[in-house]
């Protein structure tokens, strides 16, 4: 059995009135370019339930860091102190990180601009 790669995504969600599409289009954009290999996407926004503390969200999104191989960082990330948060717990625990913009600039042009 071939272990997908599991990427945890980490992007701006409070006050983000576009979230959900962020999330989905990143999403996709790795379910269908990122590689050949079996892809698990870990997508908060879809995953976490309503209604908890910000550091209950913490708690469970540094779970699932523990559990991916990368940490994905959606536009916008570097306003967010959970993406803070997320990153730097992803860098103690020696997981790597990229930047979808960076890694995938077809998909974030208007990032770009």
């Amino acid at each position: 059995m071939i272990k997908p790669w599991i990427v945890y995504l980490s992007g701006p969600i409070t006050g983000e009135k576009h979230a959900k599409e962020n999330f989905e289009k990143a999403t996709k954009v790795l379910q269908t370019f990122a590689t050949p290999q079996k892809i698990y996407v870990m997508n908060p926004y879809l995953r976490h339930p309503p209604g908890l503390t910000n550091a209950e969200y913490m708690r469970i999104s540094f779970a699932e860091i523990d559990a991916a191989n990368d940490v994905a960082l959606l536009p916008g990330w570097e306003d967010s102190d959970g993406c803070n948060l997320e990153l730097a717990y992803a860098n103690y625990t020696g997981k790597s990180s990229f930047q979808m913009i960076d890694r995938f600039p077809d998909f974030y042009k208007e990032y770009l601009e």
